[in-house]
């Protein structure tokens, strides 16, 4: 072989070494499993975040969203084509349909809500860091609605 068709094979292997992992890095599954309904009345919406930024007020900051029925006693939500990596997940029951979590005067949460990790909300939302969790490999987690 030349040296020219020597450092093209160098150069394709290479590449492939370095670059095939991010580029072909098999997408993954995540279900999402959220229980303790009082009732199946309007939809569940839910946000899964990638980072801090938005969390999880934000759902347009979020890596996708989802607005399902619910279901009683478990209702289940199967998020698919997810790069691996760090998530975290908000859900809230949209009792009345109007798209966005309603809140009292004061600013507390009137309607159902949960956080991956069963994180919990203390003078505001739990920190990304307490609601995160590590997406590898097909996995299936369980929220509990408060």
């Amino acid at each position: 072989m030349d040296l020219k068709k020597t450092l093209l094979v160098m150069v394709a292997l290479t590449y492939t070494l370095v670059f095939a992992g991010e580029e072909g890095s098999e997408k993954v599954a995540l279900t999402v499993e959220v229980e303790g309904f009082s009732s199946n009345q309007g939809l569940l919406r839910l946000a899964l975040f990638r980072s801090p930024e938005g969390w999880p007020r934000d759902p347009a900051k979020a890596v996708t969203t989802a607005s399902v029925a619910i279901s009683l006693p478990l209702t289940k939500v199967v998020l698919e084509g997810i790069e691996p990596g760090t998530y975290a997940v908000s859900v809230f029951q949209d009792e009345n349909s109007n798209g966005k979590l309603d809140r009292n005067f004061l600013g507390i949460p009137s309607e159902p809500y949960g956080f991956s990790n069963d994180a919990r909300a203390s003078f505001g939302p739990p920190k990304f860091d307490k609601a995160s969790f590590s997406l590898l490999s097909d996995k299936a987690i369980r929220i509990h609605i408060k």
